[in-house]
């Protein structure tokens, strides 16, 4: 397969796994979600605090192996973004070789 069947398959393989069951049928839940992204291969795992200065942080990772981009989105409601960087797992930004930022980070108020 070429990358692109490859990827199709994996993102549809990820929603049918997060799809659930019938046993939440009947079930009446009330949620509230801060962050969403649009690729179910990117599973979120933990929305916190830095630890040290302000803000909130994301963490999430690809679940089945793969690279690819998604966008993450806000509650524009709940949260007011004011930048985002891209961190590694210790909280400190990421840079190129260069230097420069990455540029791939965008987050959507919804």
């Amino acid at each position: 397969k070429d990358s692109a069947e490859k990827d199709d398959a994996e993102k549809d393989r990820a929603e049918k796994d997060s799809a659930g069951g019938s046993e939440n049928q009947g079930v009446h839940e009330y949620s509230l979600s801060l962050v969403s992204v649009d690729d179910p291969r990117l599973i979120i795992t933990a929305i916190k605090r830095p630890e040290e200065g302000e803000g909130l942080i994301v963490r999430g990772y690809e679940a089945y192996g793969g690279r690819g981009t998604c966008t993450l989105k806000v509650s524009k409601d709940l949260l007011h973004v004011r930048r985002a960087v891209l961190s590694d797992i210790l909280e400190r930004p990421l840079h190129h070789e260069d230097g420069s930022a990455p540029d791939k980070v965008r987050v959507l108020g919804r």
